[in-house]
């Protein structure tokens, strides 16, 4: 009995070192070895891998866009500043019809003419201006009041002519003090005299 025993535990020892052993078969016998009866040692579970998930939707877009037509571009226009019109020509046929002394002005009309002026009534002494401008066109004229010799001279005043044929204007002095003769003088643009007229204060 115990040789039973003992003879069973080497075959079972025996098969216990060969069951796991793997032989490696010679090379006639490849193509009829059958696959080895013991599992694999190490095992790995695959599965498909799901696909990357998208943060943006799919675009709806067609891939080919219908033509447009072309934007029209807005029309400019390039404006330049008028220029000015030259200016008219000044008037170089003025002519001075009336000159007159007076002692004011009314109403277009000199007022009190006078030849001779008391030096203790002299307060603004005129000389009107009656002017004929053949020309219709902007001008000046300018009235000295020169007083007796060895005085000295006052300035001119510069009068505008307007374009009318007839044109009245006047200029006046409070200077005229210094007792003699005094004479009103009238001068166009150019200096030319056009008229003078004398008038004399006395004491």
């Amino acid at each position: 009995m115990k040789r039973v025993m003992l003879v069973t535990g080497v075959l079972a020892v025996s098969f216990a070192a060969m069951g796991c052993e793997e032989r490696t078969p010679t090379r006639a016998t490849v193509a009829a070895t059958a696959p080895s009866a013991c599992p694999s040692t190490t095992t790995l579970a695959t599965a498909p891998l799901p696909p990357p998930a998208t943060s943006t939707p799919p675009s709806t877009f067609p891939s080919t866009f219908p033509p447009t037509a072309p934007t029209p571009l807005a029309a400019t226009s390039t404006s330049t500043t008028a220029a000015a019109p030259p200016p008219r020509p000044a008037a170089q046929h003025l002519t001075v019809k009336r000159l007159v002394v007076a002692r004011g002005v009314k109403d277009h009309e000199p007022l009190d003419p006078e030849t001779s002026i008391r030096a203790a009534d002299t307060g603004r002494v005129y000389a009107f201006v009656e002017v004929e401008n053949k020309d219709h066109a902007p001008g000046e004229v300018f009235v000295s009041f020169e007083p007796p010799p060895g005085h000295h001279p006052l300035g001119d005043a510069k009068l505008s002519v307007g374009e009318s044929t007839r044109w009245s204007t006047w200029a006046f002095t409070r200077e005229a003090r210094d007792v003699g003769e005094w004479t009103a003088v009238v001068r166009d643009a150019r200096g030319e005299e056009l008229a003078r007229t004398k008038f004399d204060v006395t004491l």
